[in-house]
Order: C-alpha cells, then sequence, then structure tokens
C-alpha cells in the first residue's frame, strides 16, 4: 500500500510518514499534484563501518579527509540521542 502527503503535510507530519515507513509502507510526496518522491524502507545490511565509508566515498557522498590522523573521535555521551529525539517531540 503506498500512502501520498503533499509536501507540505510530508514537512508538517514527518514522524508520521517514518512511522508508515517503518511498518514497511511506501510514501509519495507530491508537490502541486506530481510526484516528486518516494520514500520507502530499505533493507539493512550487516557491514562494518569502514565499508561502509568507503561505500559512501565511492559514491560521491563522502569526502575523503585530507589528514585523517588530525581528527578524533567525539566523547560518547550515553543517552545524548534519545534526549535529543525526546527534545525534538
Amino acid at each position: 500500500m503506498t500512502i501520498t502527503y503533499t509536501a507540505y503535510e510530508a514537512k508538517a507530519k514527518f514522524s508520521e510518514l517514518l512511522r508508515h515507513v517503518k511498518t514497511g509502507q511506501k510514501v509519495r510526496v507530491t508537490l502541486r499534484g506530481e510526484t516528486v518522491a518516494e520514500v520507502r524502507p530499505v533493507g539493512r545490511e550487516e557491514v562494518s563501518l569502514t565499508e561502509h565509508l568507503s561505500r559512501l566515498t565511492k559514491e560521491g557522498v563522502l569526502l575523503a579527509a585530507k589528514q585523517p590522523e588530525k581528527f578524533r573521535a567525539l566523547k560518547h555521551v550515553p543517552g545524548a540521542v534519545a534526549q535529543f529525539l525526546d527534545e525534538r517531540e
């Protein structure tokens, strides 16, 4: 089953739209009556972070760092994502 949202509805009800997608449904987004996008579930792949980053670099989504040794990972803060999501809703 495919559900259709206007661009305005998709923006206003994005969380609802994602809940539909999470249950396996496809969602079409229209702009002035014309379908411009489709949001659909994606399969979860079991790949390492290195493989995932390598694929994104090959696809041109990411650019490789010029001097990666100068960067370090951010400090892990348990519950930070959950807190961020709670504040958004």
